[in-house]
């Protein structure tokens, strides 16, 4: 799959959110290899193979309706979201499904193509 492809789908995911009611934003879409490096350190990323490397992979926030508008990090929303993006494509992965040392989601914000 292209970074084109990518796109539309990530249009997709953009046009459902809205559609289910809620306030999202694009983080991290493409970042470089010293960015990734710098993430590995803090324990915020796992590997130095990650998608955002060749842009295909993106990172949402879920945002309140307040304002200013507050990131809400363990919003149920993820998973609406993560569920609907697998549905799109048989490439589409959700980092919600990749589970931490105590079976919680580690990256229900990422969203990626294999």
């Amino acid at each position: 799959m292209d970074r084109v492809e990518f796109t539309h789908l990530v249009f997709l995911l953009m046009m459902y959110a809205n559609r289910i009611g809620l306030s999202i934003a694009g983080d991290w879409w493409l970042r470089d290899l010293e960015t990734q490096k710098m993430l590995m350190k803090l324990k915020k990323s796992r590997t130095l193979k990650s998608k955002h490397l060749i842009g295909k992979a993106i990172d949402f926030i879920i945002f309140d309706d307040q304002r200013p508008r507050q990131p809400q990090w363990k919003h149920n929303g993820y998973k609406l979201l993560g569920e609907y993006w697998k549905s799109l494509n048989e490439n589409c992965v959700w980092g919600g499904d990749w589970l931490d040392e105590d079976g919680n989601p580690w990256d229900p914000y990422h969203f990626e193509v294999k």
